[in-house]
């Protein structure tokens, strides 16, 4: 499934990482927490966040359902 959200870009630090405001609806519907570790990647013009700290605990789930 593929939606597409825009977020506001709140400031840039020093090294011009920007510090972006993600649309409440998105983390609401994602199940995303404070403390999650997300990671990105650019595609196109496009930026494609994971949620590291969901990914971890489905594997440890997966893992011990064996």
């Amino acid at each position: 499934m593929s939606k597409t959200y825009e977020a506001k870009v709140l400031a840039l630090d020093c090294f011009g990482d920007a510090i972006l405001e993600l649309p409440e609806e998105m983390v609401k519907e994602l199940d995303w927490n404070v403390g999650d570790k997300l990671d990105y990647e650019i595609v196109g013009k496009s930026v494609v966040i994971k949620n590291l700290t969901k990914e971890s605990n489905n594997e440890t789930r997966r893992n011990k359902n064996r």
